[in-house]
């Protein structure tokens, strides 16, 4: 049952990932090669969206030989500073298609998960697709921190938003560093916070004309 500890911003277009790699706030702490993939996460829920309403997200991530079924809980924003998500998360290997439940139950996926994914049919909702680069950065105090660009587009129905993300999420460490690090590159670059989840992006998509 791992916790979450992530800090989102967006980015105005796919160049400016230029900047920022060259930039010596990033390369100072950059000690490995980037990692490129392809990511595809198919989100689930019920047409009255009862998990998203009980601060559950569920989603198969299709990036991997093996697909993986991925639910968080309670990841919410933390008003004191914004773009901070915390939460726990659940992951469970993806073996028989339509089986999203009983995997994650045995991974210890709490028994309101369950309530609320039996309610009612479970429907695939959204996906997000992204090429997604990948490194870790070396913070001082030990403390490493996952960074991933993602260059992308948010799918809902037919309709279709483009997505640049810049993501820091805590492997290991001391979180004041993290956000102490996440000031420095949000004020370095103007970046502005994502405030929203990525449910909540699809419901607006989808309501917009």
């Amino acid at each position: 049952m791992p916790s979450v500890v992530r800090v989102q911003y967006t980015l105005p277009d796919a160049q400016f990932l230029n900047e920022l790699l060259r930039d010596d706030l990033i390369l100072r702490y950059v000690k490995d090669d980037y990692s490129r993939s392809e990511h595809c996460l198919e989100f689930y829920d019920t047409d009255d969206q009862a998990l998203m309403s009980r601060g559950f997200s569920l989603s198969v991530t299709r990036s991997r030989q093996i697909p993986v079924i991925e639910l968080q809980q309670g990841l919410r924003l933390r008003r004191e500073f914004p773009g901070l998500y915390e939460g726990i998360q659940y992951v469970a290997p993806y073996e028989q298609e339509g089986d999203l439940i009983e995997p994650l139950m045995l991974r210890g996926a709490p028994e309101s998960f369950r309530e609320a994914a039996s309610a009612a049919p479970l429907r695939h909702w959204f996906d997000t697709v992204a090429h997604r680069m990948s490194t870790t950065l070396y913070l001082p105090d030990r403390t490493r921190v996952s960074m991933d660009f993602d260059n992308g587009e948010l799918v809902v129905e037919d309709k279709r938003q483009p997505t640049y993300y810049l993501f820091f999420e805590l492997l290991f460490g001391d979180v004041e560093l993290l956000l102490n690090y996440c000031e420095q590159v949000q004020e370095r670059f103007q970046l502005s916070t994502v405030l929203l989840s990525r449910e909540q992006m699809a419901l607006r998509l989808l309501r917009s004309r």
